[in-house]
């Protein structure tokens, strides 16, 4: 083995051979060109943008000095680890070096389920908001972006697409709805006409929500609104808060917020003064299942109460002082009260009237709405003023 140790001189450029001759042998001989080249120095890399959302298209880029055009350059990506834990590789890239730079171009894709993500209510030592970095290889020498003064870590935001939904497919338009982010922030956003709430670059990860004051006899929308998404995910919140957890980005998530009954339970009606009282509430839905509920009429004998989607029948058990009054509630449709079918359904809920359900009020009507005014202490005049027919919507039980 022959071991040379050459200087270069500094006006050398492209490269050095070396030429061999022996006069007493007859011999000469020239190498091959030995390429010089600059040390390699790698520096600078850094993200095109701070923050990302699902698809954006980002250039990653730093400097290659002393690295010939054409050669390949290693670009690693990860995403940051908490701290003690090893990194998670993403993918690795292999752009080649012009001009004294490395430059590629990638599409952003969170590699993961944002429902994975540990929220701030579940974390011991707080919400960690995904971030990733790279690292450059270029003939060895390696620069981390991390190292970078701007642009060096790259944050992942996400975005929210809901859509609320009664039990019957209609969506609730102008609701508030309370969102709890997975870093702990909170925001109180209202549903647009077709019952959509649009939110980007939030935070990723789940997400608390809750409908605000839901009252489900004003917020249905009245305009046509287009279908969802085929693949949309649907959720059913829950029946006594109105609550759900859902996770940012994906698809559209359809929530479907439970019914609600609203009674004005009148002294007449129950023999007893409402307000106050403690009640229990058997409810049975469409499938069989059974769910029993408990809570305190409101005032005014106001009585609302979430039930369970598909829910067609219940008991409400009222406590009174003079012992319990059960009344069958028929949580099937009925038609708006202020609808003369609605009228006539409703005064047969009451075991007022016995006749058709035909929208077409006649003598049997008028003695029904005489009877029901009797029953509640009112004028007997036979009829419900226009003014009086929207306050009927909550009259939905018929007597035991």
């Amino acid at each position: 083995d022959l071991n040379l140790q050459l200087r270069v001189p500094p006006e050398a450029k492209g490269g050095l051979l070396a030429k061999v001759n022996m006069p007493n042998h007859g011999l000469s001989a020239e190498s091959e060109a030995v390429r010089i080249t600059d040390p390699v120095r790698v520096s600078g890399p850094r993200w095109s943008q701070e923050t990302v959302q699902r698809c954006d298209i980002l250039t990653l880029s730093a400097e290659a000095r002393g690295a010939p055009d054409g050669e390949r350059a290693v670009v690693r990506i990860f995403q940051e680890a908490p701290r003690g834990e090893a990194h998670k590789p993403v993918t690795r890239l292999r752009p080649r070096v012009e001009n004294a730079a490395v430059e590629v171009m990638y599409q952003f894709q969170y590699p993961g389920d944002t429902e994975d993500i540990v929220p701030e209510w579940e974390a011991p030592e707080g919400y960690a908001q995904p971030r990733f970095f790279y690292t450059v290889d270029v003939l060895g020498v390696q620069a981390d972006s991390t190292d970078a003064k701007e642009k060096g870590l790259l944050t992942f935001v996400d975005d929210l697409e809901l859509q609320f939904v009664n039990e019957n497919e209609a969506p609730l338009a102008n609701q508030s709805v309370e969102i709890t982010f997975a870093d702990g922030s909170t925001q109180e956003k209202q549903t647009s006409g077709d019952g959509r709430l649009q939110m980007q670059g939030v935070p990723p990860g789940p997400v608390q929500i809750g409908l605000a004051s839901y009252d489900p006899s004003t917020n249905e929308s009245e305009t046509e609104v287009p279908p969802s998404p085929d693949d949309a995910t649907r959720l059913v919140m829950d029946t006594l808060e109105a609550t759900a957890e859902v996770a940012t980005g994906g698809e559209e998530t359809i929530c479907v917020v439970p019914p609600q009954i609203d009674l004005h339970l009148e002294h007449g009606l129950i023999g007893a003064e409402p307000t106050g009282t403690d009640y229990t509430l058997k409810v049975k839905t469409e499938d069989g299942s059974t769910s029993t509920l408990d809570g305190t009429v409101g005032t005014e004998g106001r009585l609302q109460q979430a039930v369970p989607v598909g829910s067609v029948a219940a008991a409400l058990t009222l406590k009174t002082e003079g012992g319990d009054v059960t009344i069958p509630l028929d949580l099937t449709d009925l038609s708006a009260g202020e609808d003369d079918d609605g009228l006539q359904q409703r005064l047969a809920q009451v075991g007022s009237y016995g006749g058709t359900v035909d929208g077409a009020p006649g003598p049997l009507s008028t003695a029904a709405v005489q009877s029901l005014q009797a029953q509640l202490g009112t004028s007997v005049s036979g009829t419900i003023p226009d003014m009086e027919r929207p306050m009927l919507d909550g009259l939905r039980f018929r007597d035991a």
